[in-house]
């Protein structure tokens, strides 16, 4: 037991580090660090993409990106937090790329859906069953998207980001979620 809480200690001050590498030149003032909702979020999606494993076979090509679908018509401030956050990064030797979901035919090719609690155009049931079936980690931030088949939902408590991870959705789509991020998730659903 005390070995688990020290490597949740251990992850949790990993991952904050992570977050302030990503986001260290935004300041809201001299003193402390400010980051938006969705500067935060982007982070996460970042990070969410080193601690998830997908088949061999989702990529055409060994140096093939992590392309991130952003499913967000109306709300552009994750979109432009996230190409902040990936701007010249890369996972495991991939670069990450963004592609702006207009319509169901744009997710091909996706291995990462955001879809904003904004969108009204594509609907997160259509989005959820475009996807259905392929190795896509889909994560959304409404109270119903994980009863939806979403595989991570945000929530906010008070001015946390907090997520949960529905693993059994997860392996359905192929993905194989790292247990340290799994551990980090508020709630866990499908088992571990």
């Amino acid at each position: 037991m005390m070995y688990r809480l020290m490597n949740v200690r251990a992850v949790n001050i990993l991952l904050s580090l992570l977050l302030f590498l990503t986001f260290g030149g935004l300041r809201a003032s001299a003193a402390e660090p400010h980051f938006t909702e969705y500067q935060l979020k982007a982070a996460f999606v970042y990070n969410f993409a080193k601690f998830v494993e997908w088949p061999t076979q989702t990529f055409p090509s060994p140096d093939a990106p992590i392309t991130i679908g952003v499913v967000c018509e109306r709300d552009k401030e994750f979109a432009d937090a996230l190409e902040q956050t990936i701007n010249n990064k890369r996972i495991n030797g991939r670069r990450l790329a963004i592609s702006h979901i207009r319509s169901l035919q744009d997710l091909k090719g996706c291995h990462i859906v955001f879809i904003c609690r904004s969108e009204k155009k594509l609907p997160v049931a259509e989005v959820l069953q475009a996807v259905k079936g392929q190795s896509v980690l889909t994560v959304g931030e409404t109270d119903t998207f994980m009863q939806s088949g979403g595989i991570i939902n945000f929530m906010m408590e008070g001015d946390k980001v907090q997520f949960e991870i529905d693993n059994a959705s997860a392996k359905r789509a192929g993905l194989q979620i790292s247990s340290k991020l799994l551990a980090l998730a508020k709630r866990r659903g499908g088992g571990t």
